[in-house]
């Protein structure tokens, strides 16, 4: 009776390190990826400041090294108010028309962030194909003058490969499987190699929603796992996304430790 009582509390004590660790560690893949993020935006921030009466030789230094090899940020540009670019990190689409651009758009009315979408006008100079296009992630903001007038607009295009890759390395250290959904339920970045797509589970439900849960759950491959929503990803004064993020822990991810607990607690017994 005793290892029977013993061994159940072993495996209730599990199932609750389990459930506080995809939590915790959920909880802190969201903001570690936010906070990357928002460096961009603060860079992006900074330079939207200086962007409208600096010397334009300056500006054109300053988005060059915002971009670098852009393997981060791949374009930066200011537009003005009509819409053509008049500033680019190594003159890309300097000269160009993105008034029908969403980033240009929003970007006019205030701050903005976009979910990824294929890149349209830099997809060929940037090294894309169109069977397998570059996608980015938006950031924009207003260029206002001395006066305080409206100048156009600052925008940034994230490479969203290099999002993949840190949400994946993120995964990796905690231990666990992170799905990115975005508002309509749809899993943008998956880190466990599936291909990404709606899946019709409680938690993905749960994220369209915007509603945060944690629970145990079946998923397709037939396996129960311990899941958390995180329904928002937001640091400082980072614009929303709209993201929400799904992280998920195999209950026997804990089992090299439980089963040297459990060969004490019978020694002992």
């Amino acid at each position: 009776a005793t290892t029977v009582l013993l061994f159940d509390r072993v495996a209730k004590a599990q199932a609750s390190a389990l459930e506080a660790a995809v939590n915790v560690r959920g909880h802190h893949a969201a903001y570690d990826f936010a906070r990357a993020l928002n460096q961009d935006w603060q860079s992006l921030k900074r330079l939207s400041v200086r962007m409208a009466d600096a010397d334009p030789v300056a500006m054109q230094s300053a988005l060059d090294t915002v971009v670098g090899d852009g393997a981060r940020v791949s374009w930066a540009g200011f537009a003005t108010t009509d819409g053509v670019v008049q500033l680019a990190s190594n003159s890309h689409l300097e000269t160009a028309d993105v008034s029908a651009r969403p980033w240009f758009q929003r970007g006019l009315i205030g701050d903005f962030a976009g979910d990824v979408h294929d890149a349209v006008l830099l997809n060929q100079l940037l090294g894309g194909s169109a069977d397998d296009p570059l996608r980015f992630i938006d950031l924009a903001a207003q260029v206002e003058g001395a006066d305080g007038q409206l100048k156009g607009v600052l925008g940034f295009h994230v490479n969203f490969s290099w999002a993949e890759r840190y949400l994946k390395d993120t995964a990796d250290s905690l231990g666990l499987d992170l799905y990115l959904v975005s508002q309509d339920g749809e899993a943008i970045i998956t880190t466990d190699g599936t291909i990404p797509k709606a899946l019709d589970l409680q938690s993905f439900r749960a994220a369209a929603a915007g509603v945060g849960r944690s629970d145990r759950e079946v998923w397709p491959d037939g396996h129960e796992y311990f899941t958390t929503v995180i329904p928002v990803v937001a640091e400082g004064d980072l614009p929303d996304f709209g993201w929400r993020l799904i992280a998920r822990i195999a209950p026997d991810a804990f089992e090299a430790a439980s089963a040297d607990l459990v060969r004490s607690l019978a020694i002992v017994v």
